[in-house]
């Protein structure tokens, strides 16, 4: 289960896309680029469903549901139902080797996956791609960002290393 769920919403464009809305939906941050970036690199990945759309992080905002593809609008439509529904449900929550668990709290839906990490190269490599769209050739901006990162949450070495065969 939490291998579809990683196939939907965890693959680097749907990274990309979660990057730019969570740097857009914080106006009130003086940093919001960093602090987006913390939110996806520091924190375990959630499933959680509400009103609004997908958290994907703890603490962080909603993934709404305008902003996902229609294959991720309908397996979390068929999740939802199967949820709501009274009869057995044979989608994806009744996976035989691994049910999906789940808890109903003030109006959302927390699924219970094996805590896992986004991939600090996937994010990473989502950022460059998004700063050459913006500015092309900018690996100062890249810089800057891994320093502030750095000052923030624990990097590898290896992923700086990453990040810099990138630049």
């Amino acid at each position: 289960m939490a291998d579809i769920f990683a196939n939907l919403f965890l693959q680097e464009d749907n990274v990309k896309r979660v990057l730019v809305y969570l740097c857009k939906g914080s106006p009130t941050s003086s940093d919001p680029i960093t602090d987006a970036l913390v939110t996806m690199l520091g924190g375990p990945v959630q499933f959680c469903v509400g009103r609004f759309g997908l958290v994907l992080f703890k603490d962080g905002a909603s993934f709404p549901f305008a902003m996902m593809n229609q294959e991720q609008r309908q397996f979390l439509y068929e999740i939802v139902r199967g949820v709501g529904s009274e009869m057995p449900c044979y989608g994806p929550l009744a996976v035989l080797d691994n049910p999906l668990t789940f808890t109903i709290e003030n109006e959302r839906i927390l699924f219970h996956i094996p805590k896992q990490h986004l991939d600090p190269k996937t994010v990473f490599r989502a950022m460059v791609e998004l700063i050459n769209e913006s500015r092309p050739n900018s690996s100062l901006l890249t810089n800057l960002l891994v320093q502030r990162l750095g000052s923030r949450i624990i990097l590898s070495r290896e992923t700086l290393a990453y990040v810099h065969t990138l630049v």
